[in-house]
């Protein structure tokens, strides 16, 4: 039997729910039922996965043991307080203590430039959204604080992926927490990622058995949202259509000149298959250094055909891959 296929208004449901989720940063104390609990988890089951290996642990905690490990976290906020406030000799005195971050990944360092400026924006809106001034210490310390508390909710979850298939077992945990983050909108009960949690991973350890080939990538609220003015607060998302939406960790789209000398398109059929890989001269205009690209698809000969030289130029559009600059698209009429 063929796979059932949702209707248009399934279909605009759907896009409905996923437009409703947002980060929770206050919550009820009103705990979530057992039973919608557990739906919630089940339905996180049929996210899909790499060759179906589900790489990943998912550590769920209510009541007192989401109390407990609430204090700790709580607890290691207070003794980071110095570190985090970059106080003189607060490395050192932490590692005589043991106080330093034992976590599976560092969540400290700096974010890459293109990356950074992204969760600047965020953070600013967010802070302006309540109240908070950009020098005032004691309210953002309040802010992470409630952080660490998990914001009020009352269901806490930790997500831990097997080192030994980095990247690929977080990639299937995201895709998991997402199914588990719609699935718990769609039972009227909210959520919100927790980062933060991942740099710490001792109070994990004090109340369940881990397997230590599995690390801690982020922590999970679940609960249902207060009124509270912090949850009207929406971050922003970029639409797909901008190329910068679609970038992850790829630069702007930029359009680029291509000397026409540099490189020759053969129209004729099946050709553009049969030509090897080759670089070509690139260069921006006004800049007269060149820029190497290497070809990562040829277009098909129906695509070759629209991309005639336009005034001694073709236009291209590059995504930039790290050090790489590959062509995605040839051709104005594109």
């Amino acid at each position: 039997t063929s796979p059932p296929t949702l209707s248009a208004v399934q279909a605009q449901e759907f896009s409905e729910l996923v437009q409703a989720r947002y980060s929770v940063l206050d919550f009820r104390p009103d705990p979530v039922p057992a039973d919608v609990l557990a739906e919630i988890l089940d339905d996180a089951r049929y996210a899909p996965s790499w060759s179906n290996t589900r790489p990943y642990v998912l550590a769920v905690a209510s009541g007192e043991r989401a109390d407990r490990l609430r204090a700790a976290y709580l607890a290691r906020f207070e003794a980071s307080l110095d570190l985090r406030h970059r106080k003189r000799g607060a490395f050192l005195a932490a590692w005589l203590r043991g106080r330093l971050p034992d976590g599976d990944f560092r969540t400290w360092k700096r974010y890459p430039d293109e990356l950074r400026r992204r969760s600047v924006k965020t953070g600013v809106a967010l802070y302006q959204h309540l109240g908070i001034a950009r020098g005032d210490r004691d309210a953002r310390d309040a802010h992470i604080r409630r952080n660490m508390a998990f914001f009020g909710a009352p269901t806490i979850a930790f997500l831990l992926v097997h080192e030994d298939l980095l990247p690929f077992s977080a990639h299937d945990g995201g895709l998991m927490l997402q199914t588990l983050m719609l699935s718990a909108q769609a039972h009227g009960v909210g959520s919100c990622a927790l980062g933060e949690l991942t740099t710490w991973r001792g109070p994990l350890e004090a109340e369940f058995e881990l397997d230590p080939h599995y690390k801690l990538v982020t922590g999970l609220a679940l609960g249902y949202a207060s009124h509270a003015p912090v949850n009207e607060f929406r971050a922003e998302h970029v639409r797909m259509a901008d190329g910068r939406a679609l970038r992850g960790t790829f630069r702007e789209v930029e359009t680029l000149q291509l000397q026409p000398e540099a490189f020759a398109f053969d129209a004729s059929p099946g050709a553009a298959q049969a030509v090897p890989r080759r670089r070509a001269q690139l260069r921006r205009g006004g800049d007269p250094r060149p820029l190497q690209a290497r070809f990562h698809r040829w277009p098909d000969a129906a695509q070759v055909a629209q991309c005639q030289p336009m005034q001694g130029m073709r236009q291209v559009v590059l995504l930039d891959h790290g050090q790489a600059i590959r062509l995605v698209h040839v051709g104005r009429g594109l």
